[in-house]
């Protein structure tokens, strides 16, 4: 059995890198998206219609507003 492991070591390196990769970036989109953002940059995002919150003026009418990652920036 080690004699296995020493012949695919170079594999089971590239493995763990890969997998420790994927687990950072995957860890770095759930953070963003917990504090409120929608886990990608959000220019020419298609996911920004998923943003969007349907709101109710003092008037009566409804309009759609952008929230989340969505909202213009304050300049």
């Amino acid at each position: 059995m080690f004699a296995a492991i020493l012949a695919n070591l170079g594999n089971i390196i590239i493995i763990v890198i890969l997998v420790a990769a994927i687990g950072l970036a995957l860890r770095s989109v759930l953070k963003k998206r917990k504090s409120g953002g929608c886990g990608c940059g959000c220019s020419g995002c298609s996911g920004c219609s998923g943003c969007a919150v349907s709101q109710t003026s003092p008037a009566g009418d409804k309009k759609k507003e952008p929230s989340g990652c969505c909202q213009p920036k304050a300049q």
